[in-house]
């Protein structure tokens, strides 16, 4: 009996407090995650500020969405929740 692989992908629009907007395309596939810069229309919105947030588990992506903070679709909200689940990943990205 084989596994069906999961697959998922989404743009993550970032409005930075700089003036311009950064758009990235998160591809799951399998449970690995791959990210890399697009054009194409976000499907889960919010500022840099909040995207720190997300990206570093503090704050899931559902949470924003329910208090405003930002905008899109919750099946892309529901994606990025699991930077929040689990141990914290050592990484070198400071904020």
């Amino acid at each position: 009996s084989g596994s069906v692989a999961e697959a998922a992908q989404h743009v993550i629009g970032i409005a930075e407090s700089e003036g311009h907007a950064t758009r990235l395309k998160i591809d799951i596939t399998n449970g690995r995650a791959t990210v890399s810069p697009t054009d194409a229309t976000p499907t889960f919105e919010c500022s840099d500020r909040v995207w720190a947030a997300i990206a570093t588990g503090d704050l899931p992506a559902t949470r924003a969405l329910r208090y405003s903070l930002a905008a899109g679709e919750s099946s892309a909200a529901a994606i990025l929740d699991a930077l929040c689940l689990g141990p914290a990943p050592f990484c070198h990205e400071y904020f």
